[in-house]
């Protein structure tokens, strides 16, 4: 009769430690499913805002900008030795945020004149609008006036680049576990309740059995 009240509670130990041990598994599958919903739709979300009119008209006009502009800087390059000197000298970044407020005001001021000559811009930029394809100055004003940015589109840009930033800081703070993370914590866990379970318990059961052993 003991020996049966034994097996029977080393059976119920070991099913509490097997039922730990899939709620442990549970707990980190459902945790997975839940944080890639999560990412799932924070992805989704920053497509549908990317794809805004407005986002893409602006991101368009802001590549067809750096084209332009790098386009420039490398016929400098090739341009003489004076322009080449300059772009080694001058920083690419003040350069570009400078070139377009003043391209702008110049448009703007200035109406298109039939002919380059009378345009009044450096001879150099000139000979690069011609070799971009711009025949005449009113195609160039033309392409100068549809990169122009309004300040209500900066200012929807803007927002919905902080929304953007936000969103994908959600995401980078967000950890899936792998496959392999979990079968690592899961065979911790197994060695961690065995141990606790079955080893501990052992131990403590020898050690009451060693004390009332030494004392008969």
């Amino acid at each position: 009769m003991e020996v049966k009240k034994i097996i029977a509670r080393e059976f119920l130990l070991l099913l509490f430690s097997a039922v730990l041990v899939g709620l442990i598994y549970g707990y980190y599958s459902i945790y997975n499913w839940n944080t890639q919903r999560k990412i799932t739709d924070l992805t989704l979300d920053i497509k549908q805002l990317k794809a805004e009119e407005v986002y893409k008209s602006f991101t368009n006009k802001k590549s067809k900008r750096i084209d332009f502009f790098s386009g420039y800087r490398m016929y400098l390059l090739s341009y003489s030795e004076e322009t080449r000197e300059y772009v080694y000298q001058s920083d690419h970044n003040s350069e570009y945020y400078g070139f377009w407020p003043a391209l702008f005001k110049f448009v703007k001021v200035n109406n298109a004149p039939s002919d380059w000559k009378s345009t009044g811009l450096p001879e150099v930029f000139v000979q690069y609008c011609k070799s971009s394809g711009f025949s005449s100055p009113e195609e160039f004003y033309s392409f100068a006036n549809d990169l122009y940015w309004t300040n209500l589109e900066v200012q929807n840009v803007r927002s919905i680049n902080s929304i953007l930033r936000n969103k994908n800081s959600e995401i980078k703070g967000m950890h899936l576990y792998s496959g392999q993370e979990i079968s690592n914590m899961m065979r911790c866990a197994v060695l961690l309740i065995i141990g606790l379970v079955f080893g501990l318990r052992y131990l403590i059961y020898l050690t009451f059995w060693s004390v009332r052993t030494i004392r008969i």
